[in-house]
């Protein structure tokens, strides 16, 4: 037995002379990973940042929707038709930031104090559980 864990340090991943030819720490870890397969040490940093950070917006995101409650507020916000909005307007709303679909010109729209426009249904509903534009957090009303 005593034998068995001499040969297990004599190993390639933990022989000493591994660092006494100057071989850097990284290269050191790179072997181990590549041993347990990954490919690099950067890879396992990244894959585990991405993962805490995907479960990170996943529990604000589970919060957040459990403490908003659709309320009767409507907001009170002008329609119109998209086909009279001016050119300029339309060039830069092409499309509903809360559906993420293009208008069309019978649409009816609204526009918001901070000038963004949105169908004019998905902000009524949005104003149910958020009186504050989707966009840039102003106060709708």
């Amino acid at each position: 037995m005593e034998e068995d864990d001499n040969n297990m340090y004599n190993s390639d991943i933990f022989n000493d002379d591994l660092f006494n030819d100057n071989v850097s720490i990284n290269m050191f870890l790179t072997n181990i990973f590549n041993s347990i397969g990954r490919q690099t040490l950067a890879d396992l940093f990244s894959s585990t940042l991405e993962e805490q950070i995907l479960e990170e917006v996943m529990e604000e995101s589970l919060q957040e929707h459990s403490s908003l409650q659709r309320s009767n507020i409507i907001i009170n916000i002008e329609k119109q038709k998209y086909k009279h909005l001016d050119d300029l307007k339309k060039e830069n709303n092409k499309e509903c930031s809360i559906c993420i679909t293009d208008f069309k010109d019978e649409d009816d729209v609204s526009i918001t104090k901070c000038k963004h426009i949105f169908h004019n249904s998905c902000i009524v509903e949005w104003g149910k559980y958020k009186q504050e534009c989707p966009n840039c957090r102003n106060e709708i009303n």
